[in-house]
């Protein structure tokens, strides 16, 4: 175990007093459960972080949330600038690779708090960039959030009718932990964030919008994404819904492939052209200042 103090002054590796074989056996222990059942990471409060890139976003983002590291002695090396972020109470731990090989890791893994979500305290969200997701399949939602965070969305509620499961290990280290770079809501009352600030525009989209290469959008406003998990189940906020954008195939596209023109693209997909169209003319989704 390392102090992280001693460790970036570079004294070295310090040793805590405590067993540190049994500590390493009792942390592998909590390691599995987190990774395999639901039910104990909401009862603890806590989620495990298996990607090496993932545990580095998270420490850069919200170090206050890392509860515990483990990693290889090249890791830490290499990492020692981001460590001296954390909590001073926080372990961080030295594993070998065939110790985070057992837990599917490579080179790091963390435990960490699942993020805090926000309350229904609205007053302080910057709403130019929030998305409202409806009917998300795992897949879609992985897809929204590894996407999200290059199109600087800062916020995002999930309803009831979201195929999914925030605390995922898969999930998580697909995504590469983005959803540590966001406030992210399971399980949100959609109508209540619309119904909280009514003069917003709510932008939705569906083939008869308006096209989204021949449109600009207002400084502040929240869009709707919908997916297809129930896909006979029309989403109740479309009679909320102030404006309605497509993206339409084009014949041509200098800027890309023009196969990922289609109307039957994914809600990530649709999110990343629009924004893309979108950012030089307006600060519907600029990047944060």
């Amino acid at each position: 175990i390392f102090c992280r103090d001693t460790m970036l002054s570079k004294i070295g590796p310090l040793l805590c007093s405590r067993n540190t074989a049994g500590f390493a056996e009792g942390a592998a222990k909590q390691i599995r459960r987190l990774l395999t059942d639901k039910e104990y990471r909401l009862q603890q409060k806590k989620m495990c972080i298996q990607n090496s890139d993932a545990v580095t976003n998270v420490i850069f983002h919200r170090p206050d949330l890392v509860q515990t590291v483990f990693a290889t002695a090249e890791w830490l090396e290499q990492n020692r600038k981001s460590l001296g972020t954390l909590n001073r109470s926080c372990p961080v731990i030295t594993f070998n690779a065939r110790q985070l090989k057992e837990h599917s890791a490579t080179s790091a893994l963390a435990i960490a708090s699942i993020p805090v979500v926000v309350d229904s305290d609205y007053s302080n969200i910057e709403w130019s960039r929030t998305l409202l997701l409806d009917n998300m399949t795992p897949s879609e939602f992985r897809s929204v959030l590894y996407t999200a965070p290059q199109c600087a969305v800062e916020y995002i509620f999930c309803s009831p009718t979201c195929d999914i499961d925030i605390t995922d290990p898969e999930l998580v280290a697909a995504t590469n932990a983005t959803m540590f770079q966001m406030k992210v809501t399971q399980n949100a009352d959609l109508q209540a964030v619309v119904d909280e600030f009514p003069a917003l525009p709510l932008v939705g989209l569906r083939e008869e919008g308006e096209s989204c290469f021949d449109t600009t959008f207002g400084a502040r406003g929240i869009m709707l994404l919908e997916g297809t998990a129930n896909p006979k189940t029309e989403s109740p906020l479309h009679q909320y819904v102030d404006r309605w954008l497509d993206v339409p195939q084009q014949e041509e596209a200098s800027w890309g492939d023009t196969q990922l023109m289609r109307r039957d693209l994914s809600p990530a997909t649709a999110l990343a052209i629009i924004c893309s169209f979108a950012a030089p003319t307006t600060t519907f989704f600029a990047p944060p200042k």
